[in-house]
């Protein structure tokens, strides 16, 4: 990597200290806000600070907002197929979420009851309680943060601030895998980890691959509104489920058949992702551009 392109993003270490000692306080700060209140505000400014401290030293340090932010327009079927690939891509991560709880569940058994209280089911509890919507109000205010503000400024402050200071150092999967694990850190539940790494994997690549974070917001918005539905719905559809709430599989798991369509989604999804970029236009980046 040419220093003199290096040098026009931030370095990875003002990167990890304005993530974890900046805005993580700050995000965190206002979820104890919203542990205090039933309404909903907290999380719509939760969301809105986010991608403040990023901003606010961006500005000062002159540094190009729109490049970094990868605020790059792309064509309306990259936008209609990201969205597509977005349901392909809960569906399978609500079935590992599904998976890995059960085995969260067995392992807190073999705890002391002290720790009850710190368990999957009561945390889980906890946090769908900040998605529970009890209003219209509600909902206005739960949609319009977690699916549209949070999409699109995550978005801005991972797949962009964070994920292209690491490319700048690094071949384009170590920074998506990077960034990946920071985003899912980022969440603070450990029993989610896995899901959203995977998540952040496949929305890192869609950035990179379109030198935009518009396709990543679309589905990164995409995929939070259906964890806001299938909260307030307290499963998925019984349509997607398997048949028998009385057979092994039970307790909530999807049928296989709506697994292996979502897998082929995603895996045709990527190749046509992969084919418009190609098409729209050749991307040279550091990634794909010989020193």
């Amino acid at each position: 990597m040419p220093q003199s392109l290096a040098q026009n993003y931030p370095s990875r270490l003002t990167v990890v200290i304005i993530l974890f000692l900046i805005t993580a306080p700050l995000y965190g700060l206002v979820g104890f806000l919203g542990t205090a209140t039933t309404s909903k505000w907290p999380i719509l400014l939760g969301e809105l600070l986010l991608p403040l401290p990023a901003y606010l030293y961006l500005r000062f340090s002159r540094y190009n907002i729109r490049e970094i932010f990868r605020l790059n327009p792309v064509s309306w079927r990259l936008m209609i197929l990201s969205a597509g690939l977005a349901v392909a891509f809960y569906l399978v991560v609500y079935e590992i979420d599904r998976l890995l709880n059960a085995i969260w569940i067995w392992v807190w058994g073999f705890l002391p009851l002290e720790f009850d209280a710190f368990s999957p089911d009561n945390l889980q509890a906890q946090l769908d309680r900040f998605l529970m919507a009890s209003s219209w109000w509600d909902w206005v205010m739960i949609i319009f943060a977690m699916v549209i503000v949070a999409g699109l400024f995550e978005e801005m402050l991972f797949r962009g601030f964070v994920q292209s200071a690491f490319e700048q150092h690094h071949k384009m999967l170590t920074a998506v895998l990077i960034t990946a694990a920071i985003f899912a850190a980022n969440h603070a539940i450990p029993w989610w980890f896995l899901q959203i790494f995977l998540l952040g994997s496949c929305l890192g690549w869609m950035a990179w691959r379109c030198d935009s974070i518009i396709p990543s917001a679309i589905a990164h918005g995409v995929n939070n509104l259906f964890a806001v539905l299938f909260v307030n719905l307290k499963s998925a559809p019984s349509w997607l489920l398997w048949p028998s709430a009385n057979s092994s599989w039970g307790n909530g798991h999807l049928h296989p058949l709506i697994l292996i369509l979502a897998g082929a989604a995603i895996y045709f999804g990527f190749l046509w992702f992969n084919r418009f970029c190609e098409e729209e236009s050749e991307i040279p980046t550091f990634l794909n551009t010989p020193a």
